[in-house]
């Protein structure tokens, strides 16, 4: 599978993993893969209270409540794991919010190389006969 059919399907896993823990998905995903990184962009509006939030550093995205990076971290593995047929560690998931913009980043860090895993893989079917890969 190329490596942008990954980026793609991640931006959808990604959005849905975002509107879980936001309440409200992004208008745009943006997904690049660069060797055991993950670096993701979201356009999404923010409301005058998460502006007013984020600008005073009074509330930082993974202080909204307790636990928020480990659970991230685990549905980012199982989305991972779900897309590429085998197991991948999320070692931290960091992020970035620019309010006059209406975008935030995050980081997402591996323990392997997933563009090089995706280039040498081939497509194999599950037991549905669908590729693991799409």
């Amino acid at each position: 599978m190329p490596v942008k059919q990954l980026e793609k399907n991640l931006s959808y896993t990604l959005s849905a993993i975002r509107k879980t823990y936001y309440g409200k998905g992004s208008i745009d995903t943006q997904v690049r893969i660069c060797g055991d990184t993950i670096f993701v962009k979201y356009k999404s509006p923010f409301s005058p209270l998460e502006k007013t939030l984020i600008n005073a550093n009074i509330v930082v995205a993974t202080e909204v409540f307790t636990g928020w990076e480990e659970l991230v971290k685990q549905d980012v593995k199982k989305g991972l794991t779900s897309l590429l047929g085998t197991g991948v560690e999320v070692l931290g998931v960091y992020i970035r919010a620019v309010t006059e913009h209406d975008i935030s980043y995050h980081c997402i860090l591996l323990d392997r190389n997933i563009e090089k895993l995706v280039k040498s893989r081939k497509d194999v079917p599950n037991a549905d006969g669908e590729s693991v890969l799409f």
